[in-house]
């Protein structure tokens, strides 16, 4: 096999529920970032909270269905669904001041930080996909909490931060998803 048909066969090797999440962070983040005239508005910042928490709670629900017969890569997602639906539930209902919306995000965030180091500890030998990825949204889900908890009363930086997260997540997430020299490192 040459390297071309080695490529192309890495290629083949996309993880479309990464792909899938990555790509909703991302967005997620671009959308803060293009409405940022809206970011004086509660109600707006609660909007695009909840909404970008609901788009990834069915897409994590999603990925469980589609990485249900790949157990190697199965990712447990359910757990971070939950967590996605409890903060999308509590924005709606309760988050009617900036300091009760930052303790959302805080409490959003911490929850996706350990739902992931809870996968990170369980896939000690995981494929290196996972072991260069998960850290990485270990520590930006708990840096988010900490920035958060830190401006929790200037709603304008607690989404600010949440679009900055989505931003990295996703591009890393999305180099995670399409990256063949790790897929080729995978079935090594």
């Amino acid at each position: 096999m040459n390297h071309a048909q080695t490529q192309l066969n890495g290629a083949a090797r996309v993880y479309p529920a990464l792909a899938l999440e990555a790509a909703l962070h991302l967005v997620s983040g671009l959308t803060v970032l293009f409405t940022a005239v809206l970011h004086e508005n509660l109600t707006a910042n609660r909007a695009i909270f909840a909404v970008s928490l609901a788009v990834f709670a069915v897409a994590r629900l999603l990925a469980q269905v589609l990485i249900k017969a790949d157990q190697k890569q199965r990712r447990h997602h359910f757990p971070l669904a939950i967590i996605d639906a409890l903060a999308v539930f509590i924005t709606f209902l309760l988050a009617n001041s900036v300091v009760v919306f930052s303790l959302t995000v805080i409490l959003w965030a911490l929850g996706v930080c350990f739902a992931r180091l809870s996968v990170l500890v369980k896939l000690k030998n995981s494929a290196p996909r996972d072991r260069n990825l998960l850290p990485l949204t270990v520590i930006l889900a708990g840096m988010l909490a900490v920035f958060v908890f830190i401006v929790r009363t200037d709603q304008v930086s607690v989404i600010g931060a949440f679009g900055g997260y989505g931003v990295i997540i996703g591009i890393f997430g999305l180099i995670a998803a399409f990256d063949t020299h790790t897929a080729e490192s995978d079935t090594v």
